[in-house]
């Protein structure tokens, strides 16, 4: 058998072999919390018993042991019985109560023994075995505690086991007791003691950390049982608003192809049938815009999260994102306007993703905001260095409860078929994937009627001091 074997069956591996403390520190903090509260019960018994035990003790010594040693019977009941009624009452004190607890039974432990062995070595010769039994009983009882560890068990039953062996061979001259069997019986109840906690705790321990296993693997299978159920729900909102998506656009084009294709259009004139070609044509711009947008998202979750980062200028580039969103904006009567410092330092990012994730938000705010409306587009640098650009507009708003749904992928606030806003709802979710590829986050604050104010921050890694022109 070699040492590994050995050493798991004294003790498991996550456990120290002779403290028996977890090797997780915070796992160790946890047992001894639910240890201290799972035998507070006992705690309650043992103390009651101890206290019953400890008096009958008293009073039986008192009754066989001489004159002189009577002085010591109300010394005994004053000490150890307020000790052992503290110790039984004693209940939950802050983070260290387990190291209380110990700390308290020690001192209780020690006080009552030393009162015995004390009357033990200045008793007369014929009181010595009545006083050795009651060391014994107090020994074992002690031994016994219910809320006591091995490590404990150990700083106590040594040092007494010790000291009685010592009172014993000074004390044996003057004594009928037989030295080498006294001793061998103090030695075999100390180990019996010792190995009794050992065993005990190791199965205690064994039992908890295979409860946390289990609780743990019961909270990893709870998770992927929510993403599973997540994914499914996203699957189902993806297949309603996709097909939802392409059947107008198709329904358009097989209609207005099946007129032409029929003659029908051609009965109408030269115009209906330009007119029904760029409704086709239109149609099939949507359909292939949709098409995109679901490639785009696809490709940014699971093929290719990488950027190609270059230095920019923010406010370049800011500006040129603005003049290309301004013929959008300027079909519903609104404007894009900028609040840009000229001072504002370069950007490490990818310029493409940057125009992308700004075009997102700047469309999702044209597309909530009532005709007329303004869009502000801003950057600033904080306070941490870091780099944020934000994208506001004055539209319909938002719960902010429902902030973190509408980053879900496929979701919008006005599910159904018959919603006024067209789209997949993939624009936050992918703004978010790209924002997360740089290091960086999305931030979202509404409130309904108040409009919507989306951030893009980049971290301070990302941003660069603008070296100052040369002259």
């Amino acid at each position: 058998m070699n040492w590994h074997r050995l050493r798991h069956m004294l003790a498991p591996r996550e456990l120290r072999l002779l403290s028996l403390k977890f090797q997780d520190r915070r796992q160790e903090q946890i047992f001894q919390i639910k240890w201290i509260r799972a035998t507070r019960g006992l705690n309650y018994l043992w103390g009651a018993c101890a206290i019953i035990f400890y008096v009958i003790m008293t009073v039986v010594t008192d009754h066989y042991t001489s004159h002189v040693d009577n002085n010591y019977f109300w010394f005994r009941i004053i000490i150890g019985v307020p000790l052992l009624i503290g110790l039984t009452a004693y209940k939950e004190w802050g983070r260290y109560t387990a190291q209380i607890t110990m700390i308290y039974f020690l001192i209780c432990a020690y006080t009552i023994f030393s009162i015995s062995l004390i009357q033990f070595y200045l008793s007369a010769e014929r009181d010595s075995v009545v006083l050795l039994l009651e060391m014994a009983a107090i020994f074992v009882f002690a031994q016994h505690f219910s809320r006591i560890l091995f490590v404990w068990n150990l700083m106590f039953s040594v040092p007494c086991s010790t000291v009685t062996i010592i009172a014993i061979y000074l004390k044996g001259p003057k004594t009928n007791l037989p030295f080498l069997p006294v001793i061998v019986t103090v030695v075999v109840l100390t180990l019996t003691g010792l190995f009794s906690c050992y065993s005990r705790e190791v199965f205690v321990r064994r039992n908890f950390a295979t409860m946390r296993n289990l609780e743990r693997q019961n909270e990893r299978a709870n998770k992927l049982a929510e993403e599973a159920q997540g994914a499914n729900e996203a699957k189902s909102r993806f297949l309603a608003t996709v097909s939802h998506e392409l059947r107008t656009p198709l329904n358009a084009i097989l209609g207005y192809s099946e007129m032409i294709n029929l003659g029908i259009a051609e009965r109408l004139g030269k115009e209906k049938i330009s007119e029904y070609a760029s409704y086709i044509h239109d149609s099939g711009a949507n359909l292939l815009k949709l098409v995109n947008q679901i490639l785009h998202f696809t490709k940014s979750e699971l093929i290719d999260r990488t950027v190609k980062p270059e230095i920019l200028d923010v406010v370049d580039r800011l500006q040129g994102i603005a003049a290309q969103l301004q013929p959008l904006a300027a079909q519903s009567g609104s404007t894009i306007q900028l609040n840009l410092r000229n001072d504002l330092p370069t950007l490490i990012a990818d310029p493409d993703r940057l125009r992308q994730m700004v075009t997102n938000l700047a469309t999702n705010a044209l597309k909530f905001s009532p005709a007329g409306a303004n869009i502000d587009i801003s950057a600033q640098q904080l306070n941490d260095n870091s780099l944020v650009i934000e994208v506001r507009d004055f539209g319909i708003g938002m719960d902010p409860l429902l902030l973190e749904y509408v980053l879900e992928p496929f979701t919008q606030l006005d599910d159904g078929l018959n919603r006024i806003n067209d789209g997949l709802g993939i624009g936050l979710p992918l703004t978010k994937s790209l924002m997360e590829a740089h290091g960086g986050r999305l931030e979202l604050e509404s409130k309904p009627g108040k409009g919507t104010l989306a951030k893009l921050i980049f971290p301070p890694e990302a941003v660069k001091v603008r070296e100052p022109k040369v002259a």
